[in-house]
């Protein structure tokens, strides 16, 4: 509103202005001039003429001609005064160019209008954006592409807020808006398509299928039309093809929170694709150490004395200290290529600054043992000290679903208390064991040693939730000390 109101004062002061022009045209000035003695000169005419007569006793022509040449030359004598004239065009222009300044003032000092709404806006999102002043925001937006349609930059500004703070019916129809003015993104785009497989899953209609086709016309890759080809080819029961859509998901920033569907998809389709010929190789990738300058995390596996990577699958680096990702068939590099041609392989992991595949010598860089991807597929690659402290394996006589988690737990003996750290794996560990370390921790600040009494416990949670629910399986809770290794049997029915 602001930009509105000092734009009608603007216009208010130049049309006060041109009316006061217009009175002064109408005004006619005044011209200054010496008093005429016309009346003056007669009267003196008369007098002078009549004395002359009764002087004489006869009226003569030659008298009242001496008198008429006196009145003449006292005429001539009379000089006009200077007259002022009133210079209207200066008032014109004088009054013109008032308002034109104003209004060049706010349309290019001011800022165009709309900008102030902008800026209104910019600050509120800049201060905190809440319940109490989302719908301001969005106002502030609606009205700036009100007044400025054609900008596009405000019109996406303005769907993707609609679309976070779940205004859908806002949304679509700024969408429609922009997309018919012809101001569409690969980001808007990608949430059309979120919005519309929310709405129809993949039963898509007309429209839909434009926005889609225009997506896979777009250089910026979306997640969106990654995560919808991962499952149109799951159904399809193409499982590689469904795991590179994942992985492409999965290896960008989760800008549209899509990472969680796309580890439950990707669960899914490795439960599937396990069972056909072709190894596949777990790794964990901790991060014990601070790394504020880095952003992805790189993980390949290479042939031991061969530079080029068989399979590589990437990750943006979060609040996590622990990664948990998997090199298969469906990752490698070259079609034809596979892990089970390899005999022993490294896996190494990479923190690096830069989204780009190829290394740079300012990365972090990590190297595993040599290991079989036949007999041998799992791997530990830590930044940092590695600092564990037991090593639980997992046995249970009911079967366990990858899709269920399992929870390992450490606490305090002897104190009651919140756990000290918690391990959420989905399905049992693998043959090795799960390792707890400084990665799990609850506070990563908590010291643990040897003179702190710990114990380890495991549950199965049936409902999904992190805190024990009936229906659940759990062990006993065993004692261990640092670096030990533990057995726990899923046996107890909560």
């Amino acid at each position: 509103m602001t930009a509105v109101v000092l734009l009608l004062c603007s216009l208010a002061l130049g049309l006060a202005l041109v009316l006061v022009w217009v009175l002064l045209k109408t005004v006619k000035p005044v011209t200054s001039a010496a008093p005429q003695r016309t009346d003056l000169n007669v009267a003196i005419h008369d007098e002078n003429l009549e004395e002359l007569t009764q002087k004489s006793g006869v009226y003569d022509s030659d008298v009242e001609s001496e008198v008429d040449a006196a009145l003449l030359a006292d005429l001539k004598a009379e000089q006009p005064v200077n007259t002022v004239e009133t210079k209207q065009w200066v008032l014109g222009v004088f009054a013109l160019a008032i308002p034109i300044s104003a209004l060049i003032l706010y349309f290019g000092f001011w800022g165009r209008p709309g900008t102030v709404l902008l800026q209104e806006a910019a600050a509120l999102i800049a201060s905190e954006t809440g319940a109490d002043n989302a719908t301001t925001i969005e106002t502030l937006l609606l009205e700036y592409v009100n007044v400025h349609p054609e900008d596009g930059a405000a019109w996406n500004n303005l769907i993707a807020f609609q679309w976070y703070r779940n205004e859908t019916e806002g949304f679509r129809e700024s969408h429609a808006e922009a997309e018919a003015r012809g101001f569409t993104s690969s980001f808007t785009d990608s949430l059309y398509l979120l919005d519309a497989f929310q709405q129809r899953e993949l039963n898509f209609n007309g429209r839909d299928r434009i926005v889609r086709t225009r997506l896979e016309e777009s250089r910026d890759p979306s997640p969106v039309l990654s995560m919808i080809k991962a499952f149109e080819h799951t159904m399809a029961r193409d499982y590689p093809s469904a795991n590179r859509a994942w992985e492409s998901v999965l290896g960008t920033s989760d800008t549209f929170q899509l990472h969680n569907l796309a580890q439950i998809g990707q669960r899914a389709t490795r439960t599937s694709f396990a069972p056909l010929d072709g190894p596949w190789v777990s790794v964990e990738v901790e991060v014990n150490e601070p790394v504020p300058d880095k952003q992805w995390l790189f993980v390949g596996a290479y042939e031991v004395g061969v530079n080029a990577p068989i399979a590589v699958v990437k990750r943006p680096l979060t609040n996590l200290r622990r990664y948990e990702l998997v090199l298969d068939d469906s990752t490698t590099m070259l079609p034809g290529t596979s892990l089970s041609a390899a005999e022993e392989i490294h896996v190494i992991a990479r923190l690096s600054s830069s989204a780009d595949a190829l290394a740079d010598e300012q990365d972090l860089r990590e190297v595993s043992a040599p290991l079989n991807p036949v007999l041998q597929p799992h791997a530990r690659i830590v930044f940092g000290q590695d600092k564990r402290f037991v090593t639980v394996r997992v046995q249970s006589e009911e079967v366990v679903s990858p899709f269920e988690p399992l929870y390992i737990i450490v606490r305090n003996r002897l104190v009651s208390g919140p756990p000290l750290a918690v391990r959420r794996l989905y399905g049992l560990p693998p043959d090795t064991g799960a390792v707890l370390s400084v990665a799990d921790l609850m506070l990563p600040d908590t010291n643990l040693d040897s003179s702190t009494p710990l114990e380890v416990q495991a549950r199965v949670s049936r409902s999904q939730s992190a805190m024990p629910q009936p229906g659940d399986i759990e062990s006993d809770a065993l004692p261990f000390t640092i670096g030990d290794s533990v057995e726990l049997e899923l046996t107890n029915t909560i």
